[in-house]
């Protein structure tokens, strides 16, 4: 499967495109956020388009970032219907044989932006109430029977990969305790963007593999391939033991 999030279309959009068509085969796709520039609506059609002439019925599935606009994400996702749009949302899907849960979600931020203070009412609450819903989407996933349970976050779900942005600007670009929900509910795989000028492209968090698959940092298309090795118990659950690879081959 292949992530990416901050094409900001048609910023990088020609970028894009040449990273495509050098990106291996993949069966899903996974949209992280700001793929279009400042609620941009239109721009989605030339990435599904892009994609599509590409990898041809390569499943998408999708969550928004804060240049998809709150009062966009309906008209997007009435739009483009051929996309899965999740929105502080879950779904269970089939790739390679494995039982997948997804987890979609703009994510938190620890301190809000001056322009979100100013313009987004009760911003803070708006935060900490995704805060708690996104733990409750992992705990509920934990609890049922998969081989895998994923989650996307348009901002970032650790410092860990905000190495190269400003320090003072880390809590402005993801978040904390949102490491500390992962710390706790210990989801196999957690993918991030926004973090345009990260120099960490990966980490782990207690043993969860997290990408930060913003494009301007990384230029590419991150590749994630899932390898069954064996049967093992975890957290209680039958789970697929797998091996997660970053990266283009």
């Amino acid at each position: 499967m292949g992530a990416v999030s901050d094409v900001h279309s048609p910023k990088f959009f020609e970028d894009f495109k040449r990273v495509l068509n050098n990106s291996p085969d993949l069966e899903l796709m996974l949209l992280v956020g700001d793929m279009i520039y400042k609620g941009d609506v239109n721009e989605y059609q030339n990435i599904i388009d892009a994609i599509k002439k590409r990898y041809g019925n390569c499943k998408i599935v999708a969550c928004f970032g804060n240049e998809e606009y709150d009062d966009k994400t309906l008209e997007i996702s009435t739009r483009y219907r051929e996309v899965v749009w999740l929105n502080d949302e879950s779904i269970a899907l089939q790739l390679c044989g494995l039982k997948i849960i997804l987890i979609g979600t703009k994510g938190c931020l620890d301190r809000p932006t001056s322009w979100q203070r100013r313009h987004i009412p009760r911003i803070e609450q708006v935060y900490e109430e995704r805060l708690k819903k996104i733990d409750r989407l992992l705990l509920d996933a934990s609890s049922q029977d998969s081989d895998i349970v994923m989650l996307l976050s348009h901002y970032s779900t650790t410092f860990k990969t905000l190495t190269g942005e400003p320090k003072w600007a880390w809590p402005e670009l993801g978040s904390a305790k949102l490491e500390e929900v992962v710390k706790r509910r210990k989801p196999d795989i957690v993918i991030h963007g926004h973090a345009h000028n990260s120099k960490t492209h990966t980490t782990t968090i207690n043993g969860t593999c997290v990408y930060n698959v913003s494009f301007p940092a990384t230029r590419k298309i991150t590749t994630i391939r899932l390898k069954v090795r064996e049967r093992h118990k975890k957290e209680g659950r039958q789970a697929t033991l797998t091996s997660f690879m970053e990266g283009n081959p």
